[in-house]
């Protein structure tokens, strides 16, 4: 399926992905052996399990190749019991990225920052006594088996050591712009992103004639044009969101569709599930905080990209095609 644009999914995205953005779902990596979450900043390639198959005939033949280096089945079998070969292909070829990166700057990833990743986590899944559920469970969606997960919370531990801090730094514009954004009428959608204007009015003519409502009637003539919809709690005040966009919520009546909209990348509309009236914001600190998270998440998710760009990944095997 065509994905949404990006400020779609960045929106739209909840603060646990500060530490999932080295990627349990989709970007290119590989560096460090996969065993070991205390492995440091070698840019050797990375081992990973095999898909549950039995690729007897080939255990004697290279079946990846990352920026040249060979990448054996001994690697490969460990994560590939936990997940599909594409994840698994994604994964190593960040870390090998991560790993080079790493050495190039003189950094290394210690024991303590691996450590630190999994209190982030733990801080983010929640309190003491719902966390072992709630990461159960989100473990076990996102195919998070011990190996995964231990390569996770080093990537996360190397994407950060890499960070240049500028692009974390917090202004006092920011923190003016988050408390308005907090205190004022923010609006629960459902939104889409088309094409063009043709796909856009067709999904907003059947999500304003859906005998089951709006909402089921935008995702299912989403689904049809291979569009996913995204969700969010937009305020009209937030220059995250598409001005154009913003504009049409406040004249947008609760379970409806709005108008379709241009935008940079598109054509848009939202469903309003409802209004959130006013309330106290948090204190200068406490939105400082969360900018913070906010802003080293979306740095970590360009720094992956760019370096997944200089990668050249070769499945030789056409198990590691595959998703879960």
């Amino acid at each position: 399926m065509r994905q949404t644009r990006r400020w779609c999914a960045f929106a739209a995205l909840p603060c646990l992905s500060a530490l999932l953005c080295g990627c349990a779902s989709g970007h290119a990596h590989s560096t460090t052996p996969a065993t070991s979450a205390s492995s440091s900043n070698t840019s050797d390639a990375v081992t990973v399990t095999s898909t549950g198959g039995k690729p007897a005939e080939s255990q004697d033949r290279t079946p990846l190749l990352i920026n040249g280096e060979p990448v054996p089945w001994a690697t490969l079998r460990p994560r590939l019991a936990e997940v599909g070969g594409g994840l698994v292909v994604d994964e190593l070829a960040l870390e090998h990225a991560l790993g080079r990166e790493l050495s190039i700057r003189g950094k290394v990833v210690s024991d303590d920052d691996v450590r630190a990743e999994r209190e982030r986590w733990t801080e983010l899944v929640g309190t003491e006594s719902l966390a072992a559920q709630t990461e159960t469970t989100i473990r076990a969606r996102r195919g998070l088996g011990p190996v995964r997960f231990d390569r996770l919370l080093w990537r996360n531990a190397a994407l950060r050591a890499l960070l240049d801090p500028s692009e974390t730094e917090v202004s006092d514009a920011e923190i003016r712009l988050a408390r308005e954004i907090r205190s004022g009428t923010r609006f629960a959608v459902t939104g889409v992103v088309a094409p063009d204007s043709r796909t856009a009015l067709r999904i907003a003519r059947s999500a304003g004639q859906d005998s089951r409502g709006a909402i089921a009637g935008l995702w299912s003539a989403s689904a049809a044009e291979e569009l996913r919809p995204w969700h969010g709690i937009v305020s009209p005040a937030d220059p995250a969101y598409p001005q154009a966009l913003r504009r049409v919520l406040p004249g947008t009546s609760q379970g409806s569709a709005s108008g379709v909209v241009a935008l940079d990348d598109g054509f848009g509309l939202v469903v309003v599930h409802a209004e959130i009236p006013p309330g106290p914001a948090p204190s200068d600190s406490e939105l400082r905080d969360e900018l913070k998270i906010r802003k080293t998440r979306v740095a970590m998710e360009r720094l992956a990209e760019r370096l997944i760009e200089r990668t050249r990944v070769h499945a030789m095997d056409r198990s590691l095609s595959a998703t879960r």
